[in-house]
């Protein structure tokens, strides 16, 4: 993805070229792999979030067995929701490969820890970029 367009402006034209250049179920089953990039990419910022904060916090509620097993059940969660988000970033790149887009993010020849890096801090970018975008609506505003 080239750093002058935003991530809104990348998923809204590669979900337009899955559109237009996609046939069913092909289609359906990539649109859906773009909403689960979007998830992931909010579940690993999130779960880098409850770590951090959960760890702060656990040193001076737990005793030393609780508060490891702690960091070691959070920072399996982390992982985990790290290795998806590589693993989506992927599956992204390879969509837009059929769809003729750019990659969201070049993964090839970059050394493994590195790209897991640049997965991490693209998750940040994009999850940024919704929350920035929001939309705010007060139901007690029409009163």
């Amino acid at each position: 993805m080239k750093n002058n367009i935003n991530i809104k402006e990348y998923v809204g034209e590669i979900l337009n070229a899955i559109e237009t250049k996609l046939a069913d179920p092909q289609r359906e089953t990539a649109k859906k792999l773009v909403t689960d990039f979007l998830n992931s990419c909010n579940d690993y910022v999130t779960a880098v979030y409850n770590m951090e904060t959960s760890i702060q916090v656990a040193r001076f509620r737990l005793d030393d067995n609780e508060y490891r097993e702690t960091i070691m059940r959070l920072d399996r969660n982390r992982k985990t929701c790290h290795n998806c988000l590589v693993n989506s970033v992927n599956i992204i790149n390879r969509i837009a490969d059929m769809v003729n887009c750019e990659h969201v993010l070049e993964t090839k020849d970059v050394e493994e820890r590195q790209n897991r890096r640049n997965c991490g801090n693209l998750a940040i970018e994009v999850v940024k970029a919704y929350f920035d975008a929001r939309i705010i609506t007060y139901a007690y505003d029409k009163h």
